[in-house]
């Protein structure tokens, strides 16, 4: 199960992020993110803000075979989505059927919330994935270098730190701890950074953003945070029906920790700054 998730301000704080295996984070028209949660055993009572699909998730699902819960998307990414045989469900009635419900103390397009179990039934018929999805080692490989923090800069206005407790990474957007509706911060056993090309779109938003398109098939540059310390890694992705692959800078594959994965998806004109212990 997937579901796109709002990050925009009005959207903080969400429900349900903190329990996804897998998420990417994406940057989309204006400058902020969104993500897409991936649950395989976890299942939150409901999830959201749900926002709109884009054209990378069509290539970046594939592999996971999820079913897709999004508020909606433009007609060339719904066309996008059949034609990765991806099993996409928006909102429809409203009524007592629909997975997705909206809350009435949240402004719209900010307020969609989606039942999970509803979903997944909506979805029945998905195959679901039993092979780990990335080559995963309890044991840290050897080399790296011990790090406190990273921070990333998608946009002046979407800033991410991810800092080290000793146990996990731990979350901060915009110099605040990233929180759940529940007060749960969000956490992770692995960050990795994406570098990936961009390029504007041809569409754009409600209020002429031009819309950004990334470039996940093929390889590039990737940094690897695992047990409190950075490895320099590759990426290589195939093709849309492909898992994404992480290699030392030799070619080999570089394992992640078991447990929570996140994926920082970061155009290559973006910063990246890693902290080191002792550095102020």
């Amino acid at each position: 199960m997937a579901v796109k998730i709002d990050n925009a301000p009005a959207a903080v704080p969400q429900q349900g992020l903190d329990l996804a295996e897998v998420v990417f984070e994406e940057e989309v028209e204006g400058g902020i993110t969104r993500f897409i949660a991936l649950y395989q055993s976890s299942r939150p009572g409901a999830i959201g803000p749900v926002r709109s699909g884009r054209e990378v998730d069509a290539e970046l699902l594939p592999p996971f075979s999820p079913v897709l819960g999004i508020s909606g998307a433009a007609r060339p990414v719904m066309r996008q989505f059949d034609k990765a045989k991806i099993r996409w469900l928006e909102e429809t009635s409203g009524g007592p059927s629909d997975p997705f419900y909206r809350v009435p103390d949240r402004t719209s397009p900010h307020d969609l919330f989606v039942h999970t179990h509803a979903l997944l039934a909506a979805g029945k018929g998905t195959e679901a994935i039993q092979e780990p999805v990335f080559a995963f080692d309890a044991r840290p490989p050897t080399g790296g270098r011990a790090i406190q923090a990273v921070d990333l800069e998608f946009s002046p206005s979407s800033e991410v730190r991810w800092e080290w407790s000793g146990d996990a990474w731990h979350r901060l957007q915009n110099a605040s701890p990233h929180q759940t509706v529940a007060g749960n911060g969000l956490t992770a056993d692995n960050v990795v950074v994406m570098r990936v090309r961009s390029r504007p779109g041809d569409r754009t938003d409600s209020i002429g953003n031009p819309t950004l398109e990334l470039d996940v098939i093929g390889d590039g540059q990737a940094t690897v945070l695992r047990d409190g310390r950075a490895y320099p890694a590759g990426w290589r992705k195939a093709t849309a029906d492909d898992h994404i692959q992480w290699t030392t800078p030799q070619g080999d594959p570089l394992p992640l920790r078991p447990g929570r994965t996140w994926i920082e998806v970061l155009k290559t004109s973006s910063s990246l700054r890693l902290d080191r212990p002792g550095r102020g």
